[in-house]
């Protein structure tokens, strides 16, 4: 728990930097874990303004904290969450130091031609995207936070294999592809002469045909989708085929977000996705309102004027691009 700034005892009677870089650690788990209250943001405002040392280590601190999670990624094939309630002051400061010199380029565009490693595994960046030419008759497109296997891509067959790990990507293969099988959370999607949408978030997977047909099994359920129509699967489902608006699917390959009769709580969640920092809505009543709106990549912060100037809801802007809305 943060150190509370309404207790007298919970600071020294002089500034200790030791003792605010703690508190700006805690200050800082507790942030990221969307759990803040509104009470808790009004502390953590007043906590920061206590001196230009406590808004200064806050800042730094947070950047450190950024840096940390981008080393543990470069350094792993899977995303590393931080440790972030385990993580001691000593082992903090003494990782922090080994981050020096890290260097990150995040790519808003797309590339071809991508190399791949030597487990044929892929991942993207927060708000980054990348387009994969498997074959000559097959084009995936990675969009944010997603990482894919190519599961024989060291083979000399016509067959190709691909599992989606996490995050999202757009698949177009032509009518000569041959043998081409999506993996994803345990299901498998196939197409040929199509255009698909899979989006494999937490323990759900969402595919959207956008052209052609698709054909999606799932423990023992299988399905066919054509264009414009919807499957959605998890552990404890197999919805049956849905029609949906291919083309609010797919906006992100546009770099423009579209929502339609989406509650705000989902739509501040897959902003989250692509923007630095953080989003944090702390009222529960305004998270369930269903709202209709359209972003660009570019300009993801429109969702806070939304909320400011639509909703009325208050907004405290804080370090490393966490913004809290109560």
């Amino acid at each position: 728990m943060p150190p509370s700034t309404d207790n007298p005892d919970s600071e020294p009677n002089q500034i200790d930097p030791d003792l605010i870089q703690e508190q700006a650690r805690d200050w800082l788990v507790r942030i990221t874990s969307g759990n803040m209250s509104p009470d808790e943001a009004e502390s953590f405002k007043r906590w920061c303004a206590q001196s230009q040392l406590h808004a200064r280590t806050f800042a730094e601190t947070s950047r450190t904290w950024r840096l940390l999670g981008a080393a543990a990624e470069l350094n792993s094939d899977t995303p590393v969450p931080l440790p972030a309630r385990q993580l001691s002051r000593r082992h903090f400061l003494a990782a922090a130091a080994g981050v020096t010199g890290v260097a990150m380029v995040t790519h808003f565009g797309m590339r071809t031609g991508i190399s791949l490693g030597t487990d044929s595994s892929i991942q993207t960046a927060r708000g980054e995207q990348k387009r994969l030419d498997i074959s000559s008759d097959i084009a995936i497109t990675l969009n944010t936070l997603t990482r894919v296997e190519l599961l024989n891509a060291n083979t000399s067959t016509n067959e190709h294999r691909v599992r989606l790990v996490s995050g999202e990507m757009d698949v177009q293969c032509s009518s000569f592809a041959e043998g081409f099988s999506i993996f994803a959370a345990g299901g498998e999607i196939t197409g040929s002469d199509a255009h698909i949408n899979v989006k494999h978030i937490n323990d759900s997977v969402q595919v959207t045909c956008l052209q052609g047909l698709a054909e999606v099994s799932y423990q023992g359920q299988r399905a066919r989708i054509g264009s414009g129509e919807q499957i959605r699967y998890s552990p404890s489902s197999f919805a049956p085929p849905a029609p949906v608006d291919a083309n609010h699917v797919s906006a992100w390959l546009n770099r423009v977000l579209v929502f339609d009769d989406i509650p705000l709580g989902e739509v501040i969640e897959e902003v989250n996705r692509y923007r630095s920092g953080k989003i944090l809505l702390l009222n529960a009543q305004v998270a369930k309102r269903r709202v209709q709106a359209r972003f660009e990549l570019d300009r993801l912060d429109e969702v806070i004027t939304l909320m400011t100037d639509v909703y009325g809801i208050k907004s405290l802007s804080l370090p490393g691009g966490v913004v809290v809305l109560t």
